[in-house]
């Protein structure tokens, strides 16, 4: 038993895991730091450059629809997944998940 697990890790490196993520760290850092720095750049800019229901980018969000656009795309993603990781059939599970991608993706454009 213990031969038949190895032979299916044979090329497995724990420490690949972290190779994208170590990659990404400077760029999400900087962006973190120039988002974080904008308002002190440009603050007329950022109290009148907004559009639609949001006027001015530095006060919240009045009516919650941004969060509760970002809620249910969370959850939309989340109840696409479950029923692509439960389908018994592999194929089954990549049909339903192309279905629900079919909205978003660019060649309809």
């Amino acid at each position: 038993m213990f031969q038949h697990v190895s032979i299916l890790f044979v090329d497995c490196n724990p420490l690949q895991s972290l190779l994208l993520p170590v990659v990404q760290f400077p760029t999400f850092m900087s962006m973190f730091f120039a988002l974080k720095k904008i308002p002190e750049v440009y603050p007329e800019e950022i109290a009148t450059g907004g559009i639609l229901w949001f006027h001015n980018l530095a006060a919240s969000d009045p009516y919650l629809i941004l969060p509760l656009i970002s809620a249910g795309s969370f959850l939309a993603m989340i109840e696409s997944t479950k029923e692509t990781m439960m389908a018994s059939n592999a194929e089954q599970g990549l049909y339903i998940a192309s279905k629900f991608f079919e909205p978003f993706r660019l060649s309809h454009v």
